[in-house]
C-alpha cells in the first residue's frame, strides 16, 4: 500500500496563490486507486507528476470546501473517460458534496453522478468494502461543513491508513484513530504551527497533545494541508520538534511524496 502526493497545500492564501500545490493524494492498495480530496490542480498535477487517469477506481472527498473539492469533476469525468457505455468508479463523500446542505451546495452535479457506478454520502462510523482491496471507515470532524468526514482505512492485509481531513479538536478526535498496533501511517491536515489556533482547524500544539494522549501512536504522522503561517514558520523547524516531543516519526507532505505503508 502507498501513498502519493499531488498536493499539500491548504487554506485559501495558499490555495489562491498556488505556493504549495492543492491536489490531494493517492491511495494505492492492489486494485484500489483513490484520489482523495481532489482540490485545484489534482487534474494537471496527475499527468505532471507521470500518474494516469486509466487505474483511478475511486475517489474520496472529505467536505465542500474548494481545495478540497475543486477539481472533482474532471477527475471524475477522467476517471469515466473509457468507459462512456457503462458506469463505472465510486465517490465516497461528505453529504455535502453529492446532496447539498443549506449554504454549501451540491458539488457534484447529477451528471458526473450519473457516470459512477456507486456514489456514496458517508456519515462517521459508516464502512464501505473497496473492491477486494480493504475497508474504509468514516470518521468524525468538527469542520465549517457540518457533514465533513476524514477516513481510516485498512488494508485485506491488516495495514492502516487514517486521514483526519480540516477539523478542530473535539471530544473523541484522537480517540478514533487509537488502534491497537497503532497506524501505519496517519495523515494529519494541520494549518497552523506551534500554538497559532485557527476555527475548524488544527494547530500543530494541538496535534502534539492529540498524538501524546494516543496508547497506541501511529507509526508516522504525514503532515499536510500547510496554510502561508506555518510555511512562514518553517516547516522542517516545526516538525522536527514535533517528534522530539512525541516520539513519532514526523514527515511533511510534498508534491510527488511517495509514503509506503
Amino acid at each position: 500500500m502507498e501513498l502519493f502526493f499531488l498536493g499539500c497545500g491548504g487554506g485559501r492564501v495558499v490555495l489562491d496563490t498556488q505556493a504549495m500545490p492543492t491536489g490531494g493524494f493517492r491511495l494505492t492498495d492492489g486494485k484500489l486507486v483513490m484520489h482523495c480530496d481532489p482540490g485545484p490542480g489534482a487534474f494537471l498535477k496527475t499527468f505532471s507528476n507521470k500518474l494516469s487517469f486509466k487505474g483511478l477506481n475511486t475517489v474520496f472527498v472529505s467536505h465542500c470546501h474548494l481545495d478540497h473539492v475543486g477539481d472533482a469533476k474532471i477527475v471524475i469525468e477522467a476517471m469515466t473517460l473509457d468507459h462512456w457505455h457503462k458506469k463505472f468508479g465510486t465517490l465516497l463523500a461528505a453529504r455535502s458534496v453529492v446532496e447539498g446542505i443549506g449554504e454549501f451546495e451540491k458539488e457534484v452535479p447529477e451528471y458526473f453522478k450519473s457516470l459512477l457506478l456507486n456514489c456514496k454520502a458517508m456519515t462517521p462510523g459508516e464502512c464501505r468494502q473497496l473492491l477486494d482491496a480493504g475497508k474504509l471507515t468514516a470518521t468524525a470532524c468538527d469542520h465549517e461543513d457540518p457533514s465533513s468526514i476524514g477516513f481510516i482505512y485498512k488494508s485485506a492485509g491488516g495495514k492502516t491508513v487514517a486521514y483526519t481531513a480540516d477539523t478542530q479538536v473535539f471530544a473523541g478526535l484522537w480517540k478514533q484513530y487509537d488502534l491497537e498496533g497503532g497506524l501505519g501511517a496517519f495523515v494529519v491536515n494541520c494549518l497552523r504551527p506551534a500554538s497559532d489556533r485557527f476555527e475548524f482547524h488544527l494547530c500543530l500544539n494541538e496535534v502534539i497533545a492529540g498524538v501524546t494522549s494516543m496508547k497506541n501512536k501511529p507509526k508516522m504522522i504525514v503532515f499536510s494541508h500547510f496554510g502561508e503561517r506555518f510555511l512562514k514558520a518553517g516547516i522542517d523547524k516545526e516538525l522536527t520538534r514535533f517528534e522530539k516531543e512525541t516520539g513519532v516519526k514526523a514527515v511533511a507532505a510534498k508534491e510527488g511524496l511517495v509514503v509506503k505503508i
